[in-house]
């Protein structure tokens, strides 16, 4: 027992380093791992790095990183704009409001239609615009944009196109009974006449139409049928009119300057003051008509009927008259410098002293 004693002592000493170094080691450690945690955490939200990318900034590399590179491009089938119309099959630049289908359009109908691709009261153009056969009667239309547009055979009877842009439009076949083209006044505002130089009126019903200062220069009014329309100051120089009715018609200080005027009958007609310097009138019909003041200067007018026509005033220098008919008529008040005579029918007229 004594011995047992003596050994127990005799370790004491090493239990006691074991034992002192167990308690200090389980004491540093809570400390390590608090220091450890500690760093760690300091160095997660420790003083800004210049050099570490703020958050925003990581999310835009990652979505550059996920990006296709430069000259290739995305896939976007599956994601198609829920907006985008189907054009396989349309010309953007055209607008067709006709067609097997479709009902006629009325006047409400063609200003929605009109407002819809261009507002009409500005200046953007519905270039190529297709209203053929429509039906467009009554139609207030002041100030609309329809260059080139095609409107063959179209109803716009009395509708109103003042101001209005038809430049080279093809209104061939068209029903044009009293359509307005003139000058009006809406709200105290002139609106000037439309313009309608290089259009097309092949055959068009222009009857009684307002044409008054209109712009048609470079037209094509063949066989066209203008009977009792007001073409008053309208611009019709170097038009194509072979085969027009012009049967009633105010012609009064119309420019005809170049035209061509083959086959159209001006008998018994007011031309006073109309410009018809160079215009084609070979074999036309202008018995009894009054051409006082008017300018035929340079025009051909070889085998025209003149026969009793009013010349006071009038200007014939240059012109040819080959073979032209002027029985009874009174030449003493007109101007013919150079004109050529020969062969033309001079019994009972009058000529300058």
């Amino acid at each position: 027992m004594h011995h047992n004693h003596n050994h127990n002592k005799s370790l004491n000493p090493r239990r006691r380093i074991f034992q002192l170094i167990g308690i200090t080691a389980l004491g540093l450690f809570p400390l390590m791992t608090l220091a450890s945690c500690d760093r760690l955490s300091s160095l997660g939200r420790g003083p800004a790095d210049p050099e570490t990318p703020p958050a925003d900034a990581t999310a835009d590399a990652t979505d550059a990183a996920i990006a296709p590179p430069k000259g290739e491009s995305q896939n976007t089938s599956a994601t198609a704009d829920p907006n985008t119309t189907d054009t396989k099959t349309t010309d953007p630049n055209t607008t067709n409001v006709t067609g097997e289908d479709s009902a006629p359009l009325g006047p409400d109908t063609v200003q929605e239609v009109v407002n819809g691709a261009s507002d009409p009261l500005t200046s953007s153009p519905v270039g190529g615009s297709n209203f053929a056969n429509a039906d467009l009667a009554g139609a207030s239309l002041q100030n609309v944009q329809l260059p080139a547009a095609d409107l063959t055979g179209v109803n716009l009877s009395g509708a109103v196109l003042s101001g209005g842009n038809l430049r080279n439009a093809d209104l061939s076949r068209a029903t044009l009974t009293r359509t307005n083209f003139g000058m009006v006044y809406e709200r105290n505002q002139r609106i000037g006449p439309a313009t309608l130089a290089g259009a097309r009126f092949i055959e068009a019903n222009l009857q009684e139409a307002n044409l008054v200062e209109a712009d048609l220069q470079g037209a094509d009014l063949s066989k066209a049928n203008l009977s009792g329309a007001s073409l008053l100051r309208a611009n019709l120089s170097n038009t194509l009119l072979a085969g027009v009715n012009l049967t009633g018609a105010k012609l009064n200080a119309i420019n005809f300057s170049g035209a061509d005027l083959r086959g159209v009958r001006f008998n018994d007609m007011d031309l006073t003051r109309a410009d018809l310097s160079g215009a084609n009138l070979s074999g036309v019909q202008l018995r009894g008509a009054n051409l006082t003041g008017a300018n035929l200067r340079g025009a051909n007018l070889t085998g025209a009927s003149l026969r009793g026509a009013i010349f006071d005033d009038t200007d014939f220098s240059q012109a040819d008259m080959t073979a032209a008919d002027l029985r009874e008529t009174n030449l003493a008040g007109a101007r013919l410098s150079g004109a050529k005579l020969r062969g033309a029918n001079l019994s009972h007229s009058s000529l300058p002293k």
